[in-house]
């Protein structure tokens, strides 16, 4: 939506980041069981997944680096739209169909 906005459909771009928003953070959540995989540094897997939903900013940021140097506006929307597809290919068909218990038990097989 972002990608193909033009000046007569600006006022589009507001409502699609709120909803870019609300979406990252269900993300979040939904992939944040991850870290019980990884009893010793669980808090350190956590951290990383908040950094990276936290790191929007800098994110935008080199958008509009890349834009200012050569990039055109919808290449670079498009490469970070076929990022976030990747990410949510990856939290359907990779993360198992219940929670991930914490603490693991003793056999617990993932995948």
């Amino acid at each position: 939506m972002i990608a193909l906005s033009t000046a007569a459909s600006a006022a589009l771009v507001f409502p699609a980041l709120s909803l870019m928003a609300i979406g990252g953070i269900f993300l979040l959540i939904t992939n944040i069981q991850v870290g019980n995989l990884f009893q010793n540094r669980r808090s350190a897997i956590i951290t990383l997944y908040n950094g990276a939903v936290d790191s929007s900013a800098v994110v935008f940021l080199l958008v509009k680096v890349l834009h200012e140097a050569v990039f055109s506006m919808m290449s670079i929307f498009l490469f970070i739209s076929s990022l976030s597809a990747i990410l949510i290919l990856r939290t359907f068909l990779l993360l198992p169909r219940t929670q991930i218990p914490y603490p693991l038990p003793e056999r617990y097989t993932y995948g």
